[in-house]
Formats: structure tokens, sequence, C-alpha cells
């Protein structure tokens, strides 16, 4: 039996099952912002470059990811540098440990041999008290074997040695561990990334390997221990013991070096375990770095039921939220996970890795922050990996972009609505008691009238049925027309929607809501207007993604001027664009304006009053002067733009302004009160 829900007049649409891990970026405080795209963020891990050594591939690497992308790993600084100069509105980050260090791969070489970073001392690493014998898993042999080792004991806290340190193995490195409850190892640490991130020209840094506690995130399991075990910094316990009280000591480590990053402009993103995504520890991490990764979680096949997805939803919310930043990471490189799954049918897309791509999308825009939150969420595009290698192939990732994320869907009117529709499905039963699958669908509402649909199982884990036998049928409020993966619409709008598990669908009430301008801005005075009307006319809004450039803005009776980081004025709100206003703007260096918006009808309605008027060229092309103002022709004395003019006489325009342009603004002088009317089918 279905139960519908009721919703408003705009929704989003989904069904779910899931869980989560990882951690997120988190930007300084007061740090500009600027990105590609008003309605998403992108972030991207950059593995692309990692095996690309042709110069000329490179420059394509680096000219795609300077055009689409925000936020990108770079760890050397050439990397960093050539994409800052492609756009240096782009930030980079590098991938750091912050819990272990790695010594070598190979188990037979001295661990004693290991240099220890510049300024660490023996007391920023974990020691064992007492002799300790233990097996540890080493995989980068073939076959892995495993390894036996016993470290000497130290009973001295206040001489600590080396040969005691703990020691574990994890991802073909053995490791020490830092001491989390040193101020000492924080100081140095905080010092060292800040050093690092400079010299690379990074933004920012990644702190990979977290989990709940120190045992959580080394991979620890009591089970390794033959004899010993107890630590000297954790008198009388083990390591698999003291996760509570570690993990404090990790969040103090985290938020002490947010406050130092901060202060140097610079973010830091942590990395959780996707096994431990609902761990409170972990999200008590997550807050003190300020956000979390989604690694391996936003895929199809992870999770144990929606109600798990719920927790992953509230969770991420409570980041955002909290000011922190999201990144739906789902794994770098995604073609294979869709292979071998159990009729994964392309649905409501044209291709198997459309419906993939479409639903992690949705995901996206499911969880993304409201207007004005203190928090940011990202979206990663996960391209495929695979063909890294390969120097035939090696670009092949480009082709991973989809026009669909470009769409504009404007911004969010409300928070999600997790039971839009739910019910049971026959394509899956219980194995405990016989019943059918409960499967449940979230939604959520947009500006522009797009509804998200997400359709996976409620409570069953093992439930591995994708294709048209686990398909429902979803009603929806209006008519509606779906966003295909190539940014075209469906031809017709659609009552209703069949979705599959795992399957997300984007609806618009409006197949063509938006339009994106970009406006290039020279330094100092520009005279532009807007042919399009932004969703939200706050001036924090219009100019957001170029605001730490722009010095004054002025209208023709209202003006605000950035003075010592405040802003000083009465122009709170760019309102005046639809009553096709010009605008002065001041930048204090070249740059782009980029707005997106309703397209403005070119015949709207000017209001001119006798003497000067700041006005808007809302057609969409450059039109003849004499063809543009020939509604006030008799009353128009004369025509301005930043750097020519025009009189009119003797029944024509003359001077050295032939042209008006979209984007640009321009003054009119009239001899009496008129309407400026632009032609029609411009």
């Amino acid at each position: 039996m279905n139960k519908m829900k009721q919703i408003g007049l705009l929704a989003c649409v989904w069904l779910g099952l899931w869980i989560w891990g990882g951690s997120s970026p988190s930007f300084a405080q007061g740090t500009p912002r600027r990105f590609h795209y008003p309605h998403i963020k992108i972030w991207d891990f950059g593995r692309a470059q990692e095996h690309i050594s042709d110069p000329a591939q490179q420059a394509i690497v680096y000219d795609f990811l300077a055009a689409h992308v925000d936020v990108v790993e770079c760890d050397i600084a050439t990397k960093s540098l050539e994409l800052k100069q492609r756009n240096p509105d782009i930030r980079t980050f590098t991938y750091r440990l912050d819990i272990s260090q790695c010594i070598h791969q190979g188990c037979s070489a001295d661990l004693a041999l290991a240099p220890d970073p510049p300024g660490f001392t023996e007391e920023m690493y974990l020691h064992f008290a007492e002799t300790t014998t233990y097996r540890l898993n080493v995989y980068y042999t073939n076959p892995p074997q495993t390894v036996t080792i016993t470290v000497p004991g130290c009973s001295d806290p206040a001489h600590p040695t080396k040969e005691s340190r703990v020691r574990t193995y994890m991802w073909l490195d053995f490791r020490y561990v830092y001491n989390q409850k040193s101020q000492a190892f924080r100081e140095a640490m905080a010092q060292k990334l800040i050093a690092d991130s400079a010299a690379i020209h990074s933004d920012g840094l990644f702190f990979d390997e977290h989990g709940p506690g120190i045992s959580g995130a080394v991979a620890w399991s009591p089970s390794n221990v033959i004899s010993g075990g107890r630590l000297l910094e954790y008198p009388g316990r083990r390591l698999n013991e003291i996760d509570v009280e570690s993990n404090a000591d990790l969040v103090a480590s985290l938020e002490y070096y947010k406050q130092e990053l901060n202060a140097h402009n610079k973010f830091i993103v942590i990395n959780g375990a996707a096994w431990s995504a609902f761990d409170p520890l972990v999200m008590d991490q997550e807050k003190a770095a300020g956000g979390t990764v989604t690694e391996f979680l936003i895929r199809p096949t992870v999770g144990d039921g929606s109600e798990n997805y719920e927790h992953l939803l509230a969770g991420l919310e409570e980041v955002l939220a909290a000011g922190g930043k999201i990144d739906l990471l789902g794994s770098i490189g995604y073609h294979n996970e869709i292979a071998g799954l159990n009729n994964w049918i392309p649905g409501n897309y044209s291709t198997q890795v459309g419906r993939w791509q479409m639903w992690r999308l949705a995901n996206y825009y499911l969880v993304r922050e409201m207007e004005g939150a203190p928090g940011e969420a990202y979206f990663s595009p996960d391209f495929d990996t695979s063909h890294f290698g390969d120097p035939a192939h090696c670009l092949d990732f480009i082709d991973d972009w989809l026009p669909a994320y470009e769409v504009n869907v404007g911004y969010p009117d409300g928070s999600r609505n997790p039971t839009y529709l739910e019910g049971t499905g026959n394509w899956y039963t219980y194995p405990w008691n016989g019943q059918p699958v409960h499967w449940q669908v979230f939604s959520r509402s947009f500006g522009n009238g797009n509804v998200l649909v997400l359709l996976r199982s409620r409570d069953a884990w093992d439930c591995q049925a994708f294709g048209d036998e686990s398909g429902v049928q979803v009603p929806l409020d209006r008519p509606r027309y779906l966003l295909r993966e190539n940014g075209a619409f469906s031809a017709q709008p659609l009552t209703s929607v069949t979705l599959r598990q795992s399957e997300a669908v984007i609806l618009f009430a409006d197949p063509h809501p938006y339009d994106t301008r970009t406006i290039p801005l020279q330094a100092g005075w520009n005279w532009i207007s807007f042919n399009v009307l932004p969703e939200n006319c706050s001036f924090n809004a219009v100019f957001g993604g170029i605001l730490d450039r722009v010095e004054q803005v002025r209208t023709q009776s209202r003006s605000v001027l950035r003075l010592n980081g405040n802003w000083i004025g009465d122009l709170a709100d760019m309102g005046d664009i639809e009553q096709g206003a010009m605008y002065k703007v001041r930048v204090d260096q070249a740059c782009t304006l980029t707005v997106s918006g309703t397209p403005m009808v070119a015949t709207t309605t000017i209001s001119l009053t006798a003497g000067w008027n700041w006005v808007a060229f809302l057609p969409s092309a450059s039109l003849p002067v004499v063809q543009a103002l020939a509604s006030i022709s008799g009353h128009g004395q004369q025509a301005k733009s930043q750097t020519q003019s025009a009189i009119y006489q003797n029944g024509g325009w003359l001077g050295d302004l032939q042209q008006l342009e979209p984007g640009k603004g321009y003054t009119i002088r009239m001899d009496a009160p008129g309407t400026l009317t632009y032609p029609a089918g411009q």
C-alpha cells in the first residue's frame, strides 16, 4: 500500500538506503569563495594528472580543471601554479597524514633508520610501556604475509625511546603513531603543515585515514597482540582501549590545526572511514576539522537501508549547520562501480553510466546548503581513473563531465522531505520474516520547480535488484520535464515517473528556467547591466562570486562601498535589475561576473524621467543604436556608454556610439518623461 505525503508546489523526491564515511574541507573564515557555477560547487581529487607525462596532454588536463573545478588536489608545486595561472580563483590542496607517520615499504627494512620530520621529538609519538609482541598483516608482498614484531617497552614517561614506539601497518607502509596528547606535537605538526602547503602553493591539506579514536584510524585490532600492549602515554591501557579519550585528544589537535591554518588562509579536509560513518566519534572529528568527504558512500551498492541513509543525510546537514564543508565523493573512478550489478539498466537515461551519474548528482542537490547557510556542500564528479596510465586514453575522463551539471536548479526552498512516497515491493523479501521490502522516496523543493527523486530499498542491505523488477511509479504534483544527462529535457512534461532501486531524477516545471551570463570586468569602473533576473537579488548573492574584488557599486540613487573590510552604504540588494537599471561597478582587478537567472523579456518597458537615466540593455544580441532607441526618438537627446556617446540630431543618432551590447550599461538624457522599449524579436 503506497502512502502519499503532502508536499509544496515545488519538490524534490528521493528513495534511499545508505552508509557514509569520510570527511571534508574547511575553508578559513573570511576567505573569498568564487565558483564556476552559481548552483553547484565542484571538488576533484585531481588524480587525472598523476600518470600523464606528455606536456600537451597535461596542458589539456590543466585547461579542463581550471575551467570546471573549484577545488582540486595538487601534490606538486608546478601543478598548483599551472592551475592558478589559468584560474586564479581555483583552490588546491595536498595529501597528508596527521595520525601516523609512514616509515618505509618492505618488512625487511630496518625501522630504526627511518628519519623523523625535522623538529619532531620523542614525546610526539606513542610508546609501549611493556615489551609487546604482535602480528601485522603485510599486503605489499606476493603473496601477503603475516609479520611478527616484538617491541621493547619503556616505563619512564620522561625518557621514552624510539625503540619502544608503537608500530602498525597500513596501505603498504609501516607506521609510527603520533601522540595526540602532546601540545608540542600539535605545534610542530601545525608548523610543518603550514610550511608544506606554502612550499607547493597549496591552499589547504587533506588528512587521510581517520576513524573512531586512534585504533580505528590505524587499523589496530586487539587480536593482533600476542603479549603486552599497554601504552606509556595512556597508562595501564592498550591501543584498542583508549578510543574515547584518544578521540578527544585528536579533536583537540584538529581544532588547533584548523585555527593555525585558518590564520594563514588555508583549510583542512579529513577523510573518515566509510565503515564508521555514523560513529559519533568520527562526527566530532569532522566538526573539529570543518567538514567531511563521503568517500565510498555515494554509491548505489553501499548501505543497509534508508534508515541509515537518513542518518547519513542528517549527519551531513549537522556538519553544514556547524559551518563545515562536505564533499559528496563516491569513489575516485566509477565505471567499475556498476559492473556486475544485477540488471543495472539505463532506466530514465541513455546509458547505465548516465543513470549512475545523475543519481549521484541528485544526492548532491538533496544535501546542498540553503542560501546563507554557514556551511558549503561540494560535488565530486568522480572522474574515471582506469585509463590514466594509458597515453591513448588518459584524457577520456573529460568525457565524464555532464552538461547536466551546468543546468541551474536554483536555490533550495527548504529541507528534504524523507517521506514523499513510501511503500512495499515484491522484488525482495526479508529472509527472517518473508515480508516484502519496504522502500522510501525522499524529496526536496527548489526554486525553479524541480523535483529530485531517489529510490532505494529501506531495510535490506543485500537487496541487489536494480532493474524494472524494482520499479515504482511515482506520481508528480504537477507536469514536469525530466533533465537528461546531456543537459537536454524530455520532449513532453511528465505526470509520473518510474524509478528503480537506486535511481534518481531531476525534474523542472519549466524546461528553460535559467540562463547564465558572463560579464567581463576591467580593473576600475565598469558600466554594466543584466538581461537575466537572478532568483536571489541580494547584493551578496549577485556579486558573491567576485565579492572580494568589488570595491564599490552604484545605481543612479544608491551606492555601497567596501571600507576596511566592511560594506557601507544603502545598496543592500539588486532589485533594480527588474526595472532595467544600469549599475556602475568598481573592482580592484580584472575579473568576470557570472550571473544566472530567468531571461528578462527584451520588450520590458523601462520608465525614463526628464534628464539623465541609467538604463540596462535587455536584448540578448547587440543592436544598432538607431534601432535600439527607436521608441524614444524625438525625446531622447543623448546616449552614452562608458567610452562612447551619441546625440539625437535631425532625426538620427550621431556619434561614435554605434551599437548597444548585452552586459553593458548606458545613460540616456531625455527632454521629457518617456518609456524605453527595445524592439521585439531580439
